[in-house]
């Protein structure tokens, strides 16, 4: 009786598992951008000490470049994507991004007109982070407003949740391709 459980328990995992894998790491719909991700900083950026405008800048050029239909425009626009800096209440949180239809928020799984990109400075600073690992916050955030997700499984990406130094790695590209195209 207990072989038969844990054969029913193995070959029930052995199912389960390839179609977790095969899941994408990205949410469905679309923006309404055609391509271009119109973005512009809002004053909080430079509201701080700390030079954001620099932090954000680098995680736009991390996205740009791995497909021919991602790239990124500075103006004013009624569905720019905000980048903001600020503080929360929420100890742990790096950063939000807040997706909308318009003016109503989106789920996230729905067509969005713009986001906005939130990096929370003060928890930032309680963590010591450095350039490298602020950058990697806000490349992260940034990779949300553009409909990548938390990865499910063990990789390595910039799409983790949690304080790290990286950019965009392998994974995170191949995601990227696999939702907007080459």
């Amino acid at each position: 009786m207990k072989r038969k459980f844990a054969s029913l328990g193995i070959a029930t995992l052995l199912l389960i598992v390839p179609i977790q894998s095969a899941l994408a790491d990205y949410w469905q719909g679309g923006k309404t951008w055609g391509g271009t991700t119109v973005y512009e900083f809002d004053s909080s950026v430079y509201n701080y000490s700390y030079d954001y405008e620099s932090v954000y800048n680098q995680a736009i050029r991390n996205w740009e470049g791995i497909s021919s239909k991602v790239s990124f425009a500075s103006r004013s626009h009624e569905n720019s994507d905000k980048y903001y800096v600020g503080e929360t209440s929420v100890q742990g949180l790096l950063g939000r991004m807040d997706p909308y239809n318009g003016t109503r928020l989106a789920s996230i799984n729905s067509n969005w007109s713009s986001t906005k990109v939130h990096i929370f400075h003060n928890n930032m600073d309680a963590f010591n982070m450095s350039e490298a690992e602020r950058t990697s916050n806000a490349t992260h955030e940034i990779g949300h407003s553009l409909k990548l997700a938390h990865p499910v499984g063990n990789v390595t990406s910039v799409m983790k949740q949690g304080i790290q130094s990286r950019g965009p790695s392998s994974y995170d590209k191949t995601e990227l391709k696999n939702k907007w195209g080459q």
